[in-house]
């Protein structure tokens, strides 16, 4: 599984990098990601532009082993961003949702926490062509616990800050 996850993540840098000489204007970008939980620290991220708005997926998570066992955890999520003007440098405010929820070798968690946050980032392009994308945002994020697909009313959501970074390049 970690081969199939490297290779994956190398991949989309690559096409990323392959993409990134076609035009002046950027379509989106493929970045690394880290931060937003504390238990899916790290992953990667694509985002395309259509004019000051961004659609955003992402796939962040963590994960440890030894001696044949796995444990981890994996945190999809879809986002959109407001750019205040083009997103080449530009203040953004970003909303959306993900899931979060662990794994092992040997079975899969039947829950986790469905996440809505908000966001105000910014985004910068620099570099040779103006390729190279570095992104941060600060926001909160609402936490609900969630059960055999839906959400358990008997427990408190948490309202919690998070802090993003992500480092990447723009086609």
């Amino acid at each position: 599984m970690k081969k199939i996850a490297l290779l994956l993540i190398a991949l989309t840098l690559v096409g990323g990098l392959a993409w990134s000489q076609e035009s002046a204007t950027p379509r989106g970008s493929v970045s690394m990601l880290l931060g937003g939980n504390v238990l899916a620290p790290i992953g990667v991220g694509v985002e395309f532009f259509f004019g000051n708005i961004g659609i955003v997926g992402e796939l962040r998570g963590l994960f440890f082993g030894a001696e044949g066992n796995f444990v981890g955890t994996v945190e999809p999520g879809a986002y959109a961003r407001f750019y205040f003007s083009e997103p080449d440098s530009s203040l953004y405010l970003n909303g959306g949702v993900s899931y979060w929820t662990g794994w092992s070798s040997e079975d899969v968690a039947q829950g986790g926490l469905v996440r809505p946050r908000a966001a105000v980032g910014y985004s910068a392009l620099f570099g040779k062509d103006e390729r190279t994308r570095f992104h941060m945002e600060l926001g909160g994020t609402w936490n609900l616990v969630a059960a055999d697909g839906d959400i358990v009313e008997d427990f408190p959501a948490l309202i919690l800050p998070y802090m993003l970074f992500g480092f990447g390049r723009a086609f």
